[in-house]
């Protein structure tokens, strides 16, 4: 009877535990082991609990999550569920605001690494990383505005009809240094943005990019305009 109202099982290999309760299965994710959180300032490392201004959630194994120091979170979640991944985010004098990194939550998978570099200013955005081994560099003083949706894969397999070969393997994101992204864009898997470039809003970027000092936008994204420079203020 106790058996019927519940019971356990875990498995090891998928880190995954198997519950029954009055009959019902649910599956999750315990927190696992040597998951650390740290502040890193002038090059030292202090391991933490919590940061302000964003809530982190680790379900695995051999996770770090580096948040250089100083920082200005506001509303903001890191989720990740898997093994040795690691997210990066170096010190701003900016905020990061309303703005959700998730290392994929629907399954086990190892080996990502988001790397946010110095002085990013974020007001809204999605960042999804996956599948294994998927990267995401985003370089210095970055500024993206609202409903900013970032993905380095699909999500899902894809195959060849024919032979089964997988056609969506490869996935990672590169953004190069001061690049300004508008609002309500989507950037997906393998896509690299060169440095000093200005993303137009409502843009849907799906390719690579070298050319810096140009404007891209549209839907797919193009280039539009180029020998251009942009600045945080406006001064007219």
């Amino acid at each position: 009877m106790l058996d019927f109202l519940y019971s356990k099982n875990f498995n090891k290999e998928d880190n995954i535990v198997n519950v029954k309760i009055l009959g019902i299965k649910f599956k999750y994710t315990p927190k696992g082991t040597n998951n650390k959180i740290y502040i890193e300032e002038n090059g030292v490392k202090k391991e933490i609990k919590k940061i302000k201004g964003l809530n982190i959630k680790i379900r695995g194994n051999n996770n770090t999550v580096v948040i250089g120091k100083p920082y200005k979170f506001e509303n903001s979640r890191i989720h990740i569920m898997g093994n040795n991944n690691k997210i990066i985010i170096e010190a701003t004098q900016y905020y990061i605001k309303n703005c959700f990194i998730v290392m994929n939550c629907r399954q086990q998978l190892s080996n990502r690494t988001v790397h946010i570099k110095k002085n990013c200013s974020m007001e809204e955005a999605e960042i999804q990383c996956f599948p294994n081994n998927a990267s995401l560099t985003i370089g210095e003083d970055f500024m993206g505005s609202f409903n900013l949706k970032i993905y380095t894969g699909d999500g899902h397999q894809i195959n060849d009809k024919t032979t089964g070969e997988i056609l969506n393997s490869n996935s990672s994101v590169e953004i190069g240094d001061h690049v300004w992204v508008g609002h309500d864009v989507s950037i997906g898997k393998n896509v690299k943005i060169p440095s000093n470039s200005i993303i137009g809003f409502n843009s849907v970027v799906t390719k690579k990019f070298e050319e810096e000092y140009t404007a891209i936008a549209g839907n797919p994204a193009k280039i539009i305009k180029h020998n251009i420079v942009w600045d945080r203020n406006m001064n007219f």
